[in-house]
């Protein structure tokens, strides 16, 4: 004989724990997904994950990241830098034409000086 308050499926109050444990579940379930969106916006408020272009934002980092190097080590000129930077449209409100044209006139006055450096050492019996 089977006792009154056996747990087997004759009982009345299986049905009610099943759901007491289905709740539970949701509850965690929605909890942990909660936790994961809040983490998600903090880091896109920190700017770390940038929704517009995702895709082409990782490639534009990449062309940055060169850009800079190539800058750094002096293979391209200020000028070309910025002319370029402003193409990747990376911070292209920081850049203005007028940078654009100052570095243009910095850059100018450094080949003639390097010509006119030239041109006098040229000139100086050896």
């Amino acid at each position: 004989m089977m006792s009154e308050y056996s747990w087997n499926m004759m009982n009345p109050f299986n049905w009610i724990w099943s759901l007491v444990a289905f709740v539970i579940q949701i509850a965690v379930i929605i909890f942990i997904i909660l936790i994961l969106v809040r983490i998600w916006k903090r880091y896109q408020k920190n700017g770390k994950i940038n929704f517009k272009n995702l895709g082409s934002s990782l490639n534009t980092s990449h062309a940055q990241e060169i850009l800079d190097d190539k800058f750094a080590r002096a293979e391209i000129s200020e000028v070309e830098y910025l002319k370029r930077k402003r193409a990747l449209n990376l911070k292209a409100s920081e850049i203005s034409d007028s940078d654009i044209k100052n570095a243009e006139k910095d850059e100018e006055k450094n080949v003639r000086s390097t010509r006119s450096n030239r041109n006098s050492n040229k000139n100086k019996p050896s």
